[in-house]
């Protein structure tokens, strides 16, 4: 190819992304978020951040941040938790109420690039239980993917931060941004914290859904008995380290398969009496495991820390 060909090639390639790219800071654009209490697989309660209108601090402009209550879909009551900005460089910064700012999302980050990712939001973190960070996490990004829904083609990349204490990557999507949403994006992944978590469970705007977490078939959690009939299956010890060991309710399993956070078949194992299973081979980080029984199928999340 001539040069000239290869320059007018990349400007059309840059022409059509930016016509395509969807923001994340756009008035009215929600997250549902759950929240899984001690470490339960499937969410115990549910919220929303939602991206509320303008305002100018400092002679710049932003988005206000809001958060919901808990467990209220319908009529939520909504506080101001701090703000959010998205340059025209498509880099998305976090700013909590006492005007910490960190930079969030970076549209144009490339596999094998390094990210000075900070979240203000979770400022006691760096501060005080993890001050080795200092004032941000520099992250790897591990992976550049798009995926296509409803016949839009978003970019999403997945980022590990650097050191010990990381435990497994975040995923953000154009247009929605973290997995673990906005205020918790990092804190159960760059930190490691256990015992509970965050799922995105869906995004949506104008009424329009334009995400759904495929691992939850709710997009909000308001009744814990819900989900505890339908998830009759528990995964211990979670975390594990080698092994696991599965309590089924329902009856007798027998097939037992492990994918990855990008849904790629890592061990599928036919099972009739085993009760713990060996993941010795798997590296450090989040997997899904689904259980197919006599009666059902379920998916569970497993992660494994070492």
């Amino acid at each position: 190819m001539k040069p000239i060909s290869i320059l007018v090639f990349l400007f059309a390639c840059s022409a059509t992304f930016s016509q395509t790219y969807s923001p994340i800071t756009v008035t009215g654009k929600r997250l549902s978020i759950g929240y899984h209490q001690m470490g339960a697989p499937y969410p115990t309660h549910s919220f929303y951040e939602l991206i509320g209108t303008d305002t100018i601090i400092n002679e710049t402009s932003y988005k206000k941040l809001l958060s919901s209550d808990f467990n209220n879909e319908f009529s939520p009551e909504y506080q101001l938790v701090g703000f959010i900005r998205e340059t025209e460089e498509r880099k998305v910064y976090l700013r909590d109420i006492d005007g910490v700012e960190g930079l969030y999302y970076d549209y144009y980050i490339e596999e094998g690039d390094t990210l000075d990712f900070y979240n203000p939001f979770l400022k006691d973190l760096y501060d005080e239980i993890l001050p080795s960070y200092g004032n941000d996490t520099l992250c790897i990004v591990e992976s550049v993917f798009f995926e296509t829904t409803d016949d839009t083609t978003r970019k999403c990349y997945t980022v590990r931060a650097f050191g010990e204490n990381s435990l497994a990557p975040e995923i953000f999507i154009e247009g929605v941004g973290s997995l673990s949403g906005h205020q918790n994006c990092g804190m159960y992944k760059f930190f490691a914290l256990v015992g509970s978590g965050v799922s995105l469970l869906c995004a949506d705007f104008e009424e329009t859904a334009i995400y759904h977490n495929e691992l939850y078939s709710d997009c909000f959690i308001t009744d814990k008995k819900d989900f505890l009939r339908v998830n009759e299956t528990n995964i211990y010890p979670n975390p594990c380290k080698s092994k696991f060991s599965i309590y089924n309710y329902d009856s007798k399993f027998h097939k037992i398969s492990v994918y990855n956070i990008y849904g790629e078949l890592l061990i599928e194992t036919d099972y009739t009496n085993e009760t713990s299973f060996d993941v010795n081979k798997l590296e450090t980080g989040t997997y899904i495991i689904k259980i197919q029984t006599e009666k059902n199928i379920y998916s569970e999340k497993l992660i494994i820390s070492r």
